[in-house]
């Protein structure tokens, strides 16, 4: 008795995965139709980039630094390419801007202005690439590191 109870249930998780899975299977074959109807300039590419250290001031000292993680949205393969080709030259330009002109928060004391930062990035990578290599720039985390 025991053992029929456990077949069916067997029985019925087993159909049970494979509506699961067959559904699943549907939705992916809809999700790829659709993104192949898109024009290749829809795609979305991300190029991770290691963390810099943007300087926190506070009356003219630094306080500390908050390494910022980053990745970098672009719009095409070969704009990920060149992205990734010129990486050292960005990572010079983002710590340049970044110690030139900290992005200090107006409103938290002691913090960085994260939509200041990404503003200044951006600028910063346009400059660089030019207008339409570089879509958006990202900050994927934060960590403070005493001075």
């Amino acid at each position: 008795m025991i053992a029929g109870i456990v077949g069916l249930a067997l029985a019925v998780a087993g159909g049970g995965a494979y509506e699961m899975n067959a559904h699943n299977k549907s939705a992916t074959a809809v999700a790829v139709a659709a993104q192949a109807a898109l024009s290749p300039k829809t795609f979305v590419f991300y190029v991770p980039m290691k963390a810099i250290g943007v300087p926190v001031v506070f009356n003219g000292q630094i306080r500390y630094y908050e390494y910022v993680g980053l990745s970098i949205e672009v719009g095409s393969r070969a704009d990920k390419d060149l992205v990734e080709s010129r990486m050292p030259i960005l990572r010079d330009a983002f710590l340049q801007a970044v110690n030139d002109a900290p992005p200090v928060s107006q409103t938290i004391a002691d913090d960085i202005d994260i939509k200041a930062l990404r503003a200044q990035l951006l600028r910063q990578a346009r400059h660089v690439f030019g207008a339409g290599v570089v879509v958006a720039v990202l900050v994927t985390n934060t960590f403070r590191v005493a001075a």
